[in-house]
C-alpha cells in the first residue's frame, strides 16, 4: 500500500488494475504468501481512489488444504465482493470476472499447468451472483 499511496499522492499513474485474489480467507493459497491480509485490504481502498481503475478476479483452481483442487465456488467469489465493498464503501467499481487458462510455468501449484479452463457455466453463474454485490461487473475471456 505504501507504493500505491506515493503513486495516488503524485499522480504518477493514470489507469490501475488490481487483482483480487478471492475471499480473504483464501488469499495465502491464492497470492502464495501469507501475512499480508490487511496490506491487501488497505490495497483495495487505495486502488479505489485512482481516477481510473478495475477490480478483477480470474476463476481460477484453488490448491485447498486437504491437497485437493477445485476452482474458486460462487459463494467463495460473492464472499471476495463482498470484501471489495466492505474495504473501499462503494459497490460502484469497475469489476471483471475472468477465466483461467493454464500455462506453462509461474504457477503457484505444477498441477494447474495441466488443470482445464474455468468452465463458461460457471464463469456465468460467478457473473449473476457478484452482480448482486458488484453492478458493474463483467466477463472477460
Amino acid at each position: 500500500p505504501g507504493v500505491l499511496a506515493q503513486l495516488l499522492g503524485e499522480g504518477l499513474v493514470d489507469y490501475v488494475a488490481m487483482d483480487v485474489k478471492g475471499p480473504r480467507f483464501l488469499w495465502p493459497a491464492t497470492a502464495g504468501v501469507e501475512g499480508h491480509e490487511d496490506a491487501m485490504s488497505e490495497s483495495l481502498r487505495l486502488v479505489s481512489r485512482f481516477p481510473v481503475y478495475e477490480f478483477r478476479t480470474t476463476v481460477a483452481p484453488v490448491v485447498r488444504g486437504d491437497g485437493e483442487i477445485s476452482f474458486l465456488t460462487v459463494q467463495e467469489m460473492s464472499a471476495a465482493a463482498r470484501l471489495v465493498v466492505q474495504a473501499t464503501g462503494s459497490d460502484a467499481h469497475k469489476y471483471y470476472v475472468q477465466k483461467f487458462v493454464p500455462r506453462k510455468d509461474g504457477l503457484l501449484d505444477k498441477r494447474l499447468e495441466s488443470f482445464p479452463e474455468t468452465p463458461p457455466q460457471l464463469l456465468q453463474d460467478i457473473h449473476q451472483e457478484v452482480l448482486k454485490h458488484l453492478p458493474n461487473t463483467q466477463l472477460r475471456g
